[in-house]
């Protein structure tokens, strides 16, 4: 399995993905996750493949919300940390 992680991730943009996850398990059934994998799911895609306009993102009503959060777990590539099928967050850069 190749590194995915480039860790040029910033501190500030670690403590709102942290944000974003909590907030998606809050409303999440149990089946999607814990907290440290959906962490690093937004956080592989930040970094490899779409850099995400994280606050935004955080502040995104519900439906845009999880639109782009269940769209990173279901098509996400752990492998490489890029999404595939095509997949692009609403809130790429």
């Amino acid at each position: 399995m190749a590194e995915i992680f480039k860790h040029t991730t910033k501190k500030e943009e670690l403590v709102l993905i942290s944000k974003i996850a909590k907030r998606a398990l809050e409303n999440m059934e149990d089946t999607h996750g814990d907290l440290l994998s959906l962490t690093m799911d937004i956080q592989a895609v930040h970094e490899n493949d779409f850099p995400l306009r994280l606050q935004e993102l955080h502040d995104a009503g519900e439906f845009d919300f999880f639109h782009d959060v269940f769209g990173i777990v279901i098509h996400l590539d752990r492998d490489t940390g890029k999404l595939k099928d095509c997949f692009v967050p609403r809130y790429a850069r």
